[in-house]
């Protein structure tokens, strides 16, 4: 019984000292990257901007994804489209109808 806590106990440790140096990590990199480059944060319409750049291949590449998966398996993918076309809907409606 002892062994088992002990082992939990270390294992709990190691993780928290792996999340606190890696937290450390990136605290540096920011602060480094940000005087090195000199970057500044984006605003939100930036944000926006990558967005509409980043969700088609996000998108693409899981529809991708889903179509090679449903084929590998031996489904229809075709019963199952409709969840596809409802992604590629809602972004289009965001793209036209959204902000900026």
């Amino acid at each position: 019984m002892i062994g088992v806590t002990s082992s939990v106990h270390k294992v709990s440790l190691y993780s928290i000292s792996q999340q606190e140096c890696e937290y450390t990590h990136l605290v540096l990199l920011y602060f480094v990257v940000q005087t090195v480059f000199q970057v500044c944060p984006l605003n939100v319409e930036e944000w926006i901007t990558v967005m509409k750049f980043s969700i088609p291949v996000v998108l693409l590449d899981e529809t991708l994804k889903f179509v090679a998966r449903k084929f590998a398996d031996g489904e229809n993918y075709i019963s199952s489209l409709h969840w596809i076309v409802l992604m590629w809907g809602a972004f289009m409606a965001l793209i036209l109808f959204g902000p900026l």
